[in-house]
């Protein structure tokens, strides 16, 4: 454990405070940061939500179906 470099078929496992479940990855593919520092820190905190609150869930659900029946298209 440490700084030591990532590498493509490593196995990371994310531990987050209050839950059981660890969240495992493998690595397919490394990125290089290209200098700019560009990130979108809380993206992954929607899908944790929907799983800690299932109607959540079905209301994100129920809303994009809404927006299906209710489209003008065609």
């Amino acid at each position: 454990m440490g700084k030591a470099p990532i590498s493509t078929g490593e196995i990371v496992v994310f531990n987050i405070n209050g839950r059981d479940i660890p969240i495992v990855h493998r690595v397919i593919k490394v990125h290089q940061r290209s200098g700019s520092d560009e990130l979108l820190p809380n993206v992954g905190i929607i899908t944790i939500l929907m799983n800690d609150y299932p109607y959540l869930k079905f209301a994100l659900i129920g809303v994009l179906g809404l927006l299906v029946i209710t489209n003008k298209e065609g």
